[in-house]
């Protein structure tokens, strides 16, 4: 039994697009150079938001936990103290310190003894 051929004709679906035949048609030097651009361009864009806004930094107070290896795989926690720590309101680190979003997801430091 033959098929008829469909009403789109010889192209067939003009969204399926074989993504691996696309990425190797791309020289791969191109796609690096570029994305070393876009972050590049992101950066400087973050540097300039901070630079324009009024808030730059913000502290976030940091817990540091001492950890001692015992016998048996076991591990002794002691609370340290908490010390604030001076963060940059950004995307990346900008003056020497950290951004702030990293800072409020780790606010416990663990320290090896």
């Amino acid at each position: 039994m033959a098929q008829e051929p469909s009403a789109q004709g010889p192209q067939g679906d003009p969204y399926d697009v074989d993504v691996l035949a696309l990425l190797r048609s791309i020289p791969v030097k191109r796609l690096i150079i570029g994305c070393a651009a876009a972050l590049a361009a992101l950066y400087i864009a973050d540097l300039a938001f901070i630079h324009l806004r009024a808030d730059r930094f913000d502290t976030v107070t940091v817990i540091r936990f001492y950890a001692e290896s015992l016998k048996g795989n076991r591990v002794d926690f002691q609370p340290g103290d908490s010390t604030d720590v001076r963060c940059v309101n950004a995307l990346f680190p900008h003056f020497g310190s950290p951004p702030c979003w990293y800072l409020r997801r780790h606010r416990e430091v663990r320290i090896d003894m």
